[in-house]
């Protein structure tokens, strides 16, 4: 009977080497993977602080989605803002990409935590960039 070992990981960088090397004595299958959560933050948990062309600012103003938004990784956000719903992703702030399949993005730190002023997030957005896909 053959063992079977799967690993799915960000980068190999984030292997170990036991992890690398396997061996006949592992038994066990194990299986790690990044599930980011949705959070959706409906017109009456956020105030429009100010927009332009290329940004957007927006004050959550609801405690408990404040309290999610910081406890949260990379968490994808629908926002509902004059009746319409937006997607926005998270980038690190020193990537030079962005992210795909999203109206708006928003800068994270290496932790993937949002980067929160006076509980505004400030968002780009991507139409704004004209990037071709």
């Amino acid at each position: 009977m053959a063992k079977l070992a799967i690993m799915i990981a960000n980068s190999p960088q984030n292997l170990s080497e036991r992890e690398i090397n396997f061996h006949s004595q592992y038994q066990n299958i194990e299986i790690s993977h990044m599930i980011y959560d949705t959070i959706k933050i409906r017109q009456n948990e956020l105030e429009l602080v100010s927009e332009d062309k290329y940004e957007i600012e927006i004050k959550i103003i609801s405690p408990e989605k404040l309290r999610i938004l910081t406890d949260s990784k990379k968490p994808i956000l629908v926002l509902v803002l004059k009746n319409r719903q937006y997607v926005a992703k998270a980038n690190h702030i020193a990537s030079s990409s962005v992210p795909n399949s999203c109206d708006w993005f928003y800068p994270v730190n290496a932790a993937g935590r949002i980067f929160l002023s006076d509980n505004n997030i400030r968002f780009m957005k991507i139409d704004a960039l004209n990037i071709p896909y």
